[in-house]
């Protein structure tokens, strides 16, 4: 499958130069009611993932990709044909650089169970080759985290589930 158009090049050069910069990503998905609120978006790089490029208008990010099967293919900046062999998550965390500590991930979580199987993959492909902390932001006010494999410190309050 191929790209079916880039008309930006230079937007994913300057997102990931921030992403670099800022040591955080946050990716806005195609199941987000809205925006994430300011003090998680911060100084990210903030890309749109397909249907999440609905929420603002296009200067509000700093990239957008997708295949537009979940929103419109004039808002991103790399359009993919729908039946390509890999999701539009797993072409916007290809384009996260390795410098990155935090991915944020709002509006891939509350929809079907096989999407919510993928988007774990997809996580556990980029956590095989990245050391960044992912965390996925659902309908509750506890994001859950994915850790790449490795020793890990971290404060537990209340309850918790582990998957390994």
């Amino acid at each position: 499958n191929e790209l079916m158009s880039s008309h930006k090049p230079q937007r994913l050069l300057d997102f990931q130069a921030r992403a670099r910069h800022h040591r955080q990503v946050v990716l806005v998905g195609p199941l987000a009611k809205e925006l994430p609120p300011p003090e998680l978006l911060g100084d990210s790089a903030i890309m749109a993932v397909d249907g999440g490029s609905l929420l603002a208008a296009p200067e509000n990010f700093h990239y957008a990709l997708g295949d537009g099967d979940s929103g419109r293919a004039t808002d991103l900046d790399e359009l993919w044909p729908t039946g390509k062999d890999t999701s539009d998550l797993a072409l916007a965390l290809a384009r996260i650089p390795e410098e990155v500590q935090r991915v944020h991930l709002w509006g891939f979580w509350g929809a079907r169970m096989d999407h919510h199987l993928c988007n774990l993959g997809e996580v556990h492909q980029f956590l095989l080759i990245h050391t960044a902390h992912v965390f996925f932001h659902g309908p509750d006010e506890h994001p859950m985290l994915a850790y790449p494999a490795g020793e890990h410190a971290f404060e537990l309050n209340g309850t918790f589930s582990t998957l390994c």
